[in-house]
């Protein structure tokens, strides 16, 4: 059952998902509902754009890890907690509870400024895990710093299975010397996996945008590219980008269909 409101939530053991988005619940409702999640079978929860700060995270930290002592057995398996007042002190916590736990499959904080400082944090603890699938982290407040630590995330780093394959990084400002850094990881198959990647707004120039469009070209995993609103995204670029992901989403389809594999069906049509 689903429940959109802070009074239904106490004794109710039966409950599955909270959802309180877009209430201005601040960090003292945000831990009061946080606190009664113990012995719960809560799986979703929704705090996004809640105005809650670091200190929600703490608490969100404590309640999971004081879970039984195993912060595995918990039952949480989505966390919303995008356009918040969540840093990088707050990242600190929460990203081993992202590492940790592998029911977490989707990282969502768009919209809250981690910086750089959070984007280092989140990449030491998340570039071997296997189990997330998606990260979003549109207008974090990320510059070029952080465009080794999104190439850390998004790199297979000998691990095949890893299951990462959507990362919007969208209103941001890695501009091109950032892109440059990801795309020694995202052009290359062999590297990365990835499907989707969202690069809108991010003060690319025609050099940073060609760059991921050839990206696109290369990696015949990516079938999903957005990169407009940059002054660089022009006719060229949208065209190159939106040929190379029409050939790889037929590939794909064709790999999946023959049950073949999807390089050795690259490799004939380069």
């Amino acid at each position: 059952r689903r429940v959109h409101g802070a009074s239904a939530i106490s004794f109710n053991k039966k409950l599955t998902e909270i959802r309180i988005s877009s209430n201005p619940i601040g960090d003292e409702g945000a831990i009061k509902i946080i606190d009664s999640l113990k012995n719960t079978s809560i799986v979703i929860l929704d705090l996004e754009e809640c105005n809650i700060t670091d200190l929600t995270i703490k608490s969100l930290s404590k309640v999971i890890n004081d879970n039984n002592n195993n912060i595995s057995s918990f039952s949480l398996e989505d966390i919303y907690l995008g356009r918040n007042k969540i840093t990088s002190i707050g990242i600190s916590d929460l990203a081993p509870i992202y590492s940790q736990n592998k029911k977490l499959q989707h990282v969502r904080l768009a919209g809250c400024p981690i910086g750089d400082d959070g984007m280092k944090i989140l990449s030491d603890n998340l570039e071997n895990c296997e189990h997330i699938k998606s990260i979003w982290l549109g207008a974090c407040g990320l510059t070029s710093k952080s465009g080794k630590d999104i190439a850390k995330i998004i790199s297979i780093n000998g691990k095949p299975s890893k299951l990462l394959n959507e990362v919007w990084l969208a209103g941001n400002n890695l501009e091109d010397s950032g892109v440059q850094d990801i795309s020694k990881v995202l052009s290359d198959y062999k590297l990365c996996s990835i499907q989707r990647i969202y690069l809108a707004s991010n003060k690319l120039s025609v050099d940073g945008c060609t760059v991921i469009a050839s990206c696109v070209e290369s990696n015949p995993n990516i079938v999903g590219c957005v990169v407009n609103n940059n002054s660089g995204f022009t006719n060229t670029v949208k065209t190159r980008i939106e040929t190379a992901q029409k050939r790889n989403f037929d590939l794909l389809s064709k790999s999946k269909k023959e049950g073949k594999s999807l390089v050795e069906l690259f490799n004939q049509v380069k």
